[in-house]
């Protein structure tokens, strides 16, 4: 705000153009001088209330004046009682709007400024809601700012950046320099010849002047750039081992071309082109000095499974150590189960349970999140691991598994945000999987209960043809997992909720009575026994109809399912139904995937444009990215993989397109040793009374 030029003339004032400073008093009322001339209104300008004290007051004018007597009104929003007690003739200072109409003097749009923000360029404090307000943020700048802490405080922000960006000091601000557009010639800003950080802290909270101002809060802006470029180059990038390459590449590629041969012979069905060469990049990958750092990123039903089990298989031929993880149990059952039928005797397999202990150091381990913690106990160090449907893993269980020499894969049909942020930067090799391997028509329709009949008739159909059904119901509440316990088969810390357990017997018992004996019931709070023998009965068609809980998300493979009914869609993230999608047509042909809410017209308008976005597209990487985009990328690195990403300025506000979709906002990090450790920046000294810009 430029407040450098403070008026006390609201005439003067209505001469300007946008937004001026003012100076003004309360006015008191003429029936009652010892309150201030406030009146109310409702909802609408158009007739004041008898007395503003009241609920119904939603907006207020009060009169004010300035020097000379001149009287305008203050227009004003909200409830009115923060003037109950406000005193006539008090002095305040506005950043407003004034104009004049028939005489009258209205000011709108209002900001109250303290009186230390008069008579200067005054940033403005957004805070962060629910955390801390502008305003005592503006207090404590103002704290920092006074001349016994402004040193100390300038000089603590300086390396606190430095060490987000890690490079010093004159790194930093060259390359904030070299993307700087011609818009903004900071040189010729610069005061001291030489860009430096306090120069930018000290104009982004005291700017001399707005162009400064606008200039200091670019560099903050681009420095947030830099810090999480350099942030996902650290992440990403993996220095050179000995032990890194496990063959020759000659070898691993006549190795993989073998492993799709017996999949191709077990399975009956031909590999596609794109999982084939997938899977050869895949292993040419893993014979590199460098360990492999990877996100397969495939379609629902692409085949993801086929393009990483044959280079993996390969590596295990080839004398590696090869781990491959899943989220749920029922998944990993069905890893393990594949690669008995793909390979038989020609593979060592150990399917490790929770609590269970690695018996073949040599054999391929096939796990849940619980392997973690039983190769650490064992001091197991994998040499591939592969994180099957990545989004449900949390960043502590890939950490456990990820050794010096550790190549890591992960796979998904939907990255989470994290890892689809990582994988635009530099260091990641990504592998896609987009032609199905069987010809698929899938139609999704958004529908509500009036479409209840039209809905249970798709299901009957689809049974008496022979064919499956699902239907999926939310969980009521969703709470953090701190590991996945295989032996009670529940999320540890995290049972599946009563009322969810409640919901789902109510919709088995009203589907049971239409449709008798053939219906299946799957919920987490299921033994581990009992839900192998549900799935198994629904795979065998002996129960066509199953009713479940999201426990169906995560990549279980059943063929014929032509109709998927998913019940309060609202409550899903897009790349949640997107997987429950996903299993519809795994062999082929038309399915029908409806999206079931109590009442659309309930709903919000970002709610409806997520869901009409599912029925729009069957492309996951799309929804994915739009996913990122509405919920943001998490921590690069940190452990929160999907959410609001933090920067070194937390105020600033990001976008993803502001700083992931826009490659031309990259840094050439070529220019600048940055992977070299900085120095400890020597003590700053500053003179308080130098005009400082850049």
């Amino acid at each position: 705000m430029d407040c450098s030029v403070v008026y006390d003339d609201l005439l003067a004032a209505c001469d300007q153009q946008g937004f001026v400073c003012l100076k003004i008093r309360l006015a008191g009322d003429p029936n009652n001088p010892e309150q201030v001339d406030l009146r109310g209104y409702g909802s609408s300008w158009k007739e004041p209330l008898k007395h503003p004290w009241q609920r119904r007051c939603l907006r207020q004018k009060l009169r004010v004046i300035d020097r000379n007597g001149n009287s305008g009104q203050l227009a004003l929003f909200g409830t009115p009682w923060a003037w109950k007690d406000a005193v006539p003739d008090t002095t305040m200072y506005v950043y407003a709007q004034v104009t004049q109409w028939n005489q009258e003097i209205s000011i709108g749009k209002a900001v109250f400024l303290d009186k230390a923000q008069a008579g200067r360029v005054a940033p403005v404090y957004t805070g962060i809601p629910g955390q801390v307000s502008g305003a005592s943020v503006r207090q404590l700048v103002d704290f920092l700012f006074e001349p016994e802490h402004l040193e100390l405080a300038l000089q603590a922000s300086s390396e606190l950046i430095e060490q987000e960006c890690a490079m010093d000091d004159g790194q930093i601000m060259a390359l904030v320099d070299c993307a700087n557009p011609d818009r903004l010639p900071l040189k010729d800003l610069c005061q001291r010849g030489q860009l430096r950080l306090d120069d930018v802290l000290y104009q982004l909270h005291r700017p001399d002047t707005v162009a400064h101002g606008l200039a200091a809060r670019y560099c903050a802006n681009r420095i947030c750039a830099l810090a999480l470029q350099v942030q996902a180059m650290i992440q990403n990038e993996r220095p050179e081992h000995p032990l890194s390459a496990i063959a020759e590449p000659a070898q691993m590629r006549e190795l993989t071309l073998r492993a799709l041969a017996r999949i191709e012979q077990s399975s009956g069905f031909a590999c596609t082109a794109n999982q084939r060469d997938v899977a050869l990049n895949v292993a040419n990958d893993l014979c590199g000095p460098t360990p492999l750092c990877g996100l397969l990123s495939g379609e629902v039903g692409a085949g993801k499974t086929v393009a990483y089990l044959a280079p993996a298989v390969a590596a295990h031929w080839a004398g590696a150590k090869v781990v491959v993880t899943a989220p749920t149990l029922l998944l990993a059952d069905q890893i393990a189960g594949e690669l008995i039928t793909m390979f038989g005797q020609s593979v060592q397999i150990q399917r490790v349970e929770e609590g269970g202990k690695i018996h073949n150091d040599q054999a391929i381990l096939v796990g849940t999140e619980s392997l973690g913690s039983i190769c650490a106990r064992q001091n197991y160090q994998a040499n591939v691991v592969i994180f099957d449907e990545q989004h449900k893993m949390h960043t502590g269980l890939k950490n456990q598994l990820i050794g010096p020499f550790t190549h890591r894969l992960e796979v998904s049909a939907t990255p989470i945000g994290r890892s689809l942020a990582l994988s635009m930067y530099a260091g990641m090799r990504t592998y896609t999987l987009n032609q199905q391997p069987v010809a698929k028509s899938i139609s999704t329709m958004l529908v509500d209960t009036s479409d209840r009949r039209a809905t249970v008739a798709a299901i009957a159909r689809a049974i008496a043809n022979g064919k499956r059904a699902a239907v999926i119901l939310p969980r009521v509440q969703l709470q953090q997992n701190s590991g996945l316990s295989e032996a009670s088969g529940r999320s540890a810390g995290a049972e599946e909720p009563t009322q969810t357990v409640a919901n789902a017997m109510r919709t088995f018992e009203l589907f049971d009575a239409a449709f008798p004996g053939k219906v299946g019931l799957l919920h987490g709070s299921l033994d581990n026994p009992t839900k192998r023998k549900v799935l198994d009965l629904f795979r065998k068609n002996v129960t066509p109809i199953l009713i479940s809980t999201t426990v169906m998300e995560t990549g279980i493979s059943v063929p014929d399912i032509s109709v998927i009914v998913i019940r309060n869609p609202e409550r899903f993230g897009a790349f949640q139904l997107h997987q429950l999608r996903g299993r519809l047509a795994r062999q082929g042909g038309q399915a029908d995937c409806f999206l079931f809410a109590d009442d659309l017209k309930s709903l919000s308008e970002d709610t409806l444009t997520r869901l009409r976005s599912v029925e729009s597209t069957n492309d996951g990487y799309e929804l994915a990215v739009l996913d990122m985009i509405n919920r943001g990328a998490g921590e690069l690195s940190g452990r929160d993989q999907s959410g609001a990403t933090t920067t070194v300025f937390k105020l600033i506000n990001w976008s993803m397109t502001d700083w992931l979709l826009d490659e031309n906002a990259r840094f050439d990090l070529s220019l600048t040793h940055s992977d070299e450790v900085h120095p400890q920046p020597e003590a700053r000294t500053r003179n308080a009374g130098q005009v400082a810009l850049f």
